[in-house]
């Protein structure tokens, strides 16, 4: 009793102590976490979104001492054996030794290797990149910072296809990305499982096990864990790789997790299932992620984008940029491709010129994946690029967008559905709607409805959020326009007043503008609403009436819910639930349970979801030719993406 009495004393003295060491003193609050600010302090975020408690007199975090770590080897490694001609050590090197070269015009550097074009992308990712130069937290990678131009040697550790908890490499991957990862050992299918040379000591079990191999060079992107990565013996091909960095950045330990992981080739997959012809029409372009690998026991991946060739190469006269160096007008401006002076050579007012050639194409593009396609994005400027044209005097934006960072996406399987979109990619996860965030991250409407409104309200169009195009703008408007009046509810009013057009033009439904506008974040919620319900209303039924399917599939359903294969449910099913039968474009097969009940405030009948297992497993093949003979039996089956209906 005395003992407890002395823990309970302890926990009680060491969490006042916690009380006065931090009473008044600035603090940084973890990303997501809850917080109670104190009377004498107010909660703060910083430019990079990281979340402060600081005193009332302070509007400004202190600048926190960089301090650099690198790691150090424990010893001199030895060669175990070798691939080709790509030597295989027991050990890491100290990251320090694997640079190649720190100056960008040295012939030796990657950025003298690559394609001309995408060395010019590069170079504005890093050196117009303002958080990238200006972040304390960033400035801590040293040598290996975004902002810094150094050449370093990539490691792979060499490991068995069996030795990953979750090994993917999508069907339509470059045959280059195969080449990259993919060899075999004595007959043995292996992978290379790229790392960071500074954070290898996460991985030392691997490598006593594996060995390491340093054959690739990489340079750092706009973020300090995408790496440009070639072989030095064959230039020409580009790679970009998302490696795990174990190291707390803007308030977050950057490492792919396993959700990111999943999440990658899901959203990449659903991405790539939509039509070119259909992308094209949206003005859009992806630099799709078809490959990712998390080892056994650990929770941190590694993550492959193909880089697009439009970027390598683009067409004569034609140039991409990073959004993010549109913030940039004053003597960071980079010449010709900044706004003030693109605003300057169109001859329209600032206001039109941003609203027709910035934020309009971007929206057009967002809504029409978010809203068409059940696709919305985390489109902070770091993720996404404008295409330009080269006029007389500069360069102007042709209303094409380019996104990347695809496990930023969600997936809402409704929408996609009702476009009869491929899903056998989906059918293949044993949690589907857990890996691809159906509703969670999506945030919810009402009755559960899953909506994309969170992510253009949080990182599109909110003024104080990390990186974000709306906060962009008005920085750059105030500063081009001193007499312009441009306030954080103009430009906000601004950006709905276009989000509230573009969306009318892709549903009809058109909203009052009362229902948006500064501290207003539900207007496109509403009219995805209202276009959900109608896509709901507009399903074919016929199937509701046969009692012998109905029994089929509600047996089916309540086995794909206990095996974690269903959605969210946004009503409890009941007894007079009925259930469709859909087949996609690609012959996955998706059960959506339904109810009669509707109402005037609630009119949308769906319930929810349930995909069947892949054809790849027994039970999904069996269920699958089970359910086509019971469609053709009744006169339901037209075929994988046909409509089924009752031709009896």
């Amino acid at each position: 009793m005395k003992i407890l009495l002395k823990k309970i004393n302890l926990i009680l003295l060491i969490n006042l102590l916690a009380v006065f060491t931090f009473a008044g003193e600035p603090r940084q609050i973890a990303k997501g976490a809850q917080v109670e600010v104190p009377p004498d302090m107010h909660l703060v975020t910083d430019r990079t979104g990281a979340r402060w408690l600081l005193p009332l007199d302070m509007d400004t975090p202190p600048e926190r001492e960089v301090v650099i770590a690198y790691y150090k080897a424990k010893k001199e490694p030895q060669l175990l054996y070798k691939i080709g001609t790509h030597r295989v050590l027991d050990t890491a090197l100290s990251s320090e030794d694997t640079v190649v070269s720190t100056d960008k015009e040295d012939s030796r550097n990657l950025m003298r290797k690559i394609p001309q074009a995408f060395a010019e992308v590069l170079y504005l990712e890093k050196a117009a990149n303002m958080h990238a130069n200006n972040s304390r937290d960033l400035q801590s990678l040293g040598l290996f910072g975004p902002a810094q131009f150094t050449t370093f040697k990539v490691p792979y550790i060499p490991m068995p296809v069996s030795e990953f908890e979750f090994a993917k490499i999508s069907n339509y991957a470059a045959k280059q990305t195969r080449e990259l990862l993919e060899f075999q050992k004595e007959g043995v299918p292996y992978i290379r499982f790229f790392i960071h040379p500074n954070y290898v000591k996460s991985y030392e079990d691997l490598i006593g096990k594996f060995g390491i191999v340093y054959h690739y060079e990489g340079i750092t992107s706009s973020s300090p864990r995408s790496l440009i990565v070639i072989d030095p013996d064959d230039s020409a091909k580009v790679h970009w790789i998302k490696v795990s960095l174990h190291k707390k950045l803007d308030g977050s330990v950057r490492i792919n997790t396993d959700k990111k992981a999943r999440r990658a080739i899901i959203m990449s997959e659903a991405i790539n299932e939509v039509p070119k012809d259909v992308m094209e029409s949206y003005k859009l372009s992806f630099m799709l992620e078809p490959a990712a690998f998390q080892p056994k026991w650990k929770i941190a991946s590694t993550i492959h984008r193909e880089v697009d060739p439009e970027l390598l190469h683009p067409a004569p006269g034609t140039r991409w940029i990073p959004a993010f160096i549109l913030q940039n007008t004053g003597d960071d401006a980079v010449p010709e491709l900044n706004l003030k002076d693109m605003i300057h050579l169109s001859g329209m007012t600032p206001e039109k010129f941003v609203d027709q050639k910035i934020i309009r194409p971007l929206l057009f593009s967002y809504l029409n994946m978010g809203i068409r396609e059940g696709l919305p994005g985390e489109l902070h400027t770091q993720n996404f690029y404008y295409k330009l044209v080269k006029v007389k005097n500069g360069w102007l934006p042709t209303g094409e967008v380019k996104f990347k960072d695809n496990d930023g996406f969600r997936y809402d399987t409704e929408l996609a559905l009702r476009q009869k979109r491929g899903m056998r990619f989906f059918s293949e996860f044993d949690e589907p709607f857990f890996w691809g965030k159906f509703s969670n991250t999506l945030g919810l409407g009402p009755e559960g409805i899953p909506f994309l409104g969170s992510w253009y309200y949080k990182l599109i169009r909110n003024v104080n959020g990390f990186e974000t195009l709306s906060a962009y703008m008005l920085r750059a408007l105030q500063k081009i326009e001193t007499e312009g009046n441009w306030t954080k509810e103009r430009i906000q009013l601004l950006f709905d007043d276009i989000a509230a057009q573009e969306a009318k033009k892709i549903t009809g439904v058109q909203i009052d503008s009362s229902d948006y506008g500064y501290a207003k974040d539900k207007g496109l919620n509403k009219i995805l609403n209202i276009y959900r319900t109608r896509l709901s209303g507009e399903a074919d039924t016929a199937q509701r009436y046969d009692e012998e399917l109905q029994k089929e599939l509600a047996e089916e359903w309540r086995r794909l819910r206990e095996e974690s294969r269903a959605s969210a449910l946004r009503r409890t099913v009941g007894k007079d639930t009925y259930y469709l039968l859909h087949v996609m474009s690609d012959g996955a097969m998706v059960i959506e349970a339904r109810t009669p009940k509707t109402s005037i405030k609630n009119p949308d009948p769906t319930i929810g979801f349930a995909v069947l297992e892949s054809q790849n497993t027994l039970i999904g093949r069996q269920k699958e030719d089970h359910f086509k003979n019971i469609l053709e039996k009744k006169g339901f089956w037209r075929g994988p993406g046909g409509r089924c209906e009752n031709v009896l």
